[in-house]
């Protein structure tokens, strides 16, 4: 969802505010108030005849300023020294400005610098004047988040090339833009040239030019545009301070996170202690029924079974197979066909743990003599644990079978 945010304009004669909803790209204005300034009124009593009529929806919402050039002590744009690092702005900028805070001296001024495309913006309000606009905003609800000067909003919000100029309130705000190379002034102008001025496009909106000031500074970046707020005497200077609020969320989020975190992995534990208690209920119901002459120990089930597994012969998966005469005959005879259908008549059977031998006669089969030996030998070869190799001797009304059996190799 867009954001609301609150703009006001301060100019020389006039004063505009509007609630503006959106970006650059495409607003909407929702509100929108113009008063007439008087002479000599500073900014501050001005801002709290306007904010006194903001709907009281809007009056949370944070609020930016933009002040005239003649209300601040300086607002310039001009080409950064050669070789002139960031974090070296700070160092430079009392030198660079000093000259042209005219009649303010730098211990009474709030100054801030921004640098960016080999250039340096920078506004200088006297810092008395700052802490009264931040507490006619607090004094309404509002939160100041930015207070710059009229022409770095509309220069960092109308980023079109070319020469643009804007006419309203007795100031003429004129901003050029070649190759992201900034220039701007303002200057005097007289209510002719203000009747005439032409409508200014922002937000794809076409606005008249105190309207298109106030939204300018409503849609402004904090970061593109120099901000007074952030040369105050209590302005946050370290890491810790400047991102102090941020800093407070991601905490609280944190613990919001490690909390949620902690009540899943107790409701787990509880859910795994239901199915562990559960599960030694099923052991010691089995171990009863299973084994009544024992006392259920726990976690015994599994080592008991396969005991008795081993007892009876059949082993347990995993296990070593062990040769067993009586295994052997239980696989022989699962596997031994029918003994009327091939006419069987058994004769010898050896069995031991290694193998055995099996003689018996068959009858013949009409067509295939050999057919119902095949068969037997056959049959037997299913079994997955013994295999068998026949010799076939064919008589005048039987054939005789010789079978010798072996534990398959695993």
């Amino acid at each position: 969802m867009a954001k609301v945010r609150v703009g006001v304009a301060i100019g020389r004669r006039a004063a505009r505010l509007v609630v503006a909803r959106g970006d650059r790209g495409a607003c909407v204005v929702l509100f929108e108030r113009e008063i007439a300034r008087l002479p000599g009124a500073p900014p501050s009593l001005v801002l709290e005849e306007l904010l006194s009529n903001v709907p009281e929806p809007f009056r949370k919402e944070s609020l930016a300023v933009a002040l005239s050039s003649g209300d601040l002590a300086c607002d310039d744009v001009w080409e950064a020294p050669q070789g002139l690092r960031t974090k070296d702005v700070a160092a430079v900028a009392p030198v660079l400005l000093e000259a042209r805070s005219t009649g303010e001296s730098l211990e009474h001024l709030s100054v801030d610098v921004w640098a960016g495309a080999g250039q340096l913006a920078s506004v200088a309000l006297a810092t008395r004047e700052l802490l009264e606009l931040r507490e006619k905003a607090g004094v309404h609800g509002g939160r100041l988040r930015l207070v710059t000067s009229i022409p770095a909003a509309i220069s960092e919000t109308y980023r079109k090339q070319g020469s643009h100029s804007l006419c309203w309130a007795g100031q003429r705000v004129e901003v050029e833009r070649k190759e992201n190379k900034l220039a701007w002034r303002s200057i005097p102008c007289d209510r002719a040239e203000e009747a005439s001025a032409a409508p200014f496009e922002i937000g794809g909106l076409s606005l008249d030019p105190g309207t298109a000031a106030a939204v300018a500074v409503a849609l402004a970046d904090l970061g593109a545009v120099p901000d007074a707020l952030r040369g105050a005497p209590d302005a946050p200077r370290s890491f810790g301070e400047r991102f102090r609020i941020p800093l407070r969320a991601f905490s609280i989020a944190s613990a919001l996170f490690m909390a949620a975190l902690g009540f899943f992995f107790r409701a787990e534990n509880a859910r795994f202690g239901f199915e562990l208690a559960a599960a030694e209920q099923a052991e010691r119901n089995h171990t009863l029924r299973q084994f009544p002459d024992r006392t259920p120990v726990r976690g015994d089930l599994v080592r008991m079974v396969k005991d008795r597994l081993r007892d009876s012969g059949q082993g347990v998966p995993g296990d070593a197979p062990v040769p067993s005469a009586f295994l052997f005959w239980l696989e022989l005879g699962k596997h031994l066909p029918d003994v009327e259908a091939l006419g069987l008549s058994l004769e010898s059977l050896d069995i031991s743990p290694e193998g055995g031998r099996l003689s018996a006669a068959v009858a013949t089969s009409p067509g295939d003599a050999l057919r119902n030996a095949a068969l037997l030998e056959a049959k037997l070869n299913e079994s997955a644990k013994i295999s068998a190799r026949g010799d076939f001797e064919a008589r005048e009304r039987d054939v005789q079978v010789r079978l010798k059996m072996d534990y398959r190799s695993r």
